[in-house]
């Protein structure tokens, strides 16, 4: 799933320092997991994560991929619904039932497609139409208690990050493409995120920050917070409402949810940022805390040196890397600097 801010760029160079800086490290906190890129990396390579996030979408990926070590079963609603056995894994089997649903018009396509009377063009009309019926049929399952806490992230992870494959964006949903793009003319397809099984207790939690790293004893603490004052719940609302399942009024171009409000992170806050890091840092009992931040985020470099050398030995690199762009076509146009910071306990 494109999300702001995504290190998988830097995903080698992670493992790399680990490797070489923390060799007898066996578990890593990520407090703000987000798309879980960082987490479901690391734990393909055999560490036991703690993972949190206050968005839903997100903690929706966490249980799908960071929780669950095996594909769910499915068994109540293999049973109930009498889904042909074609002698596939479970999960592939609704995975393929949901497929072949057929278009039901709902919410996504009254408010995000141009089926709807304000034009919105987040999805074609087909697709918004593919994505309301696999959403109503999730929900059912749900609410005929068909569906373990597991099966039904699962699926939705699955659903949000399939819909992102064809999602008429940038990249975010603060804004659509004027037209339909070639990847929104395409047709929706509902895939399972890949899961791995590290053979590890994962534990996930949807919290901030400070929540999830007080109850965290993990070896390694990996802190990758918000740099700037983008509001994600707003960014991402549209996930957030296929996650949370509600239709909500919405308002604007952006068909933003005039009601739900989504927790504004003290890292997005110019005031309260720096004052956010020093908490967290002080609440963690990891031997290595690592920083993913940028020269140009809220919190100075200074600030963030002389916190972490409150704790421990502290260095840092920069890296460069593609910069994150949402306007079409700039994608490759400049470079960003991530800002890796290393501290010892």
């Amino acid at each position: 799933m494109r999300y702001i801010g995504s290190k998988v760029a830097t995903l080698p160079y992670l493992a790399e320092t680990l490797r070489r800086v923390a060799p007898k490290a066996r578990s890593v906190c990520d407090p703000f997991a987000g798309a879980c890129s960082v987490s479901r990396y690391l734990k393909q390579r055999g560490y036991r994560l703690s993972t949190g996030d206050v968005l839903a979408t997100s903690s929706a990926i966490q249980i799908a991929t960071i929780a669950a070590n095996r594909n769910p079963s499915f068994r109540r609603v293999l049973r109930c619904d009498k889904i042909k056995d074609t002698g596939e894994p479970a999960h592939i089997r609704i995975i393929n039932y949901l497929n072949g649903l057929a278009e039901r018009p709902g919410f996504i396509s009254e408010q995000y497609s141009p089926a709807g009377p304000e034009g919105r063009l987040f999805f074609s009309s087909s697709n918004a139409a593919k994505i309301d019926a696999i959403r109503a049929r999730i929900r059912d399952w749900s609410d005929n208690d068909l569906l373990s806490k597991k099966e039904e992230a699962f699926l939705l992870a699955a659903l949000v990050t399939s819909a992102d494959v064809v999602a008429n964006t940038a990249g975010t949903y603060y804004a659509y493409l004027k037209e339909l793009s070639r990847k929104a003319k395409k047709p929706f397809e509902l895939r399972p995120l890949s899961l791995c099984n590290n053979h590890q207790v994962n534990f996930v939690k949807r919290d901030d920050a400070i929540g999830v790293v007080s109850s965290s004893d993990d070896d390694v603490l990996y802190l990758d917070p918000p740099y700037n004052e983008r509001d994600y719940a707003k960014y991402y609302h549209l996930p957030e409402t296929l996650v949370l399942g509600d239709e909500p009024e919405v308002i604007g171009k952006s068909g933003v949810p005039a009601t739900r409000r989504g927790p504004v992170s003290d890292f997005c806050v110019s005031t309260k940022a720096e004052l956010a890091f020093r908490k967290l840092i002080e609440a963690s009992r990891a031997k290595l805390i690592i920083v993913h931040y940028t020269p140009e985020g809220l919190i100075p470099h200074r600030a963030i040196l002389s916190t972490l050398r409150d704790v421990g030995a502290t260095t840092n690199r920069d890296l460069r890397v593609r910069r994150y762009s949402s306007r079409k076509g700039n994608e490759e146009s400049s470079e960003a600097i991530h800002r890796i910071y290393i501290c010892k306990r």
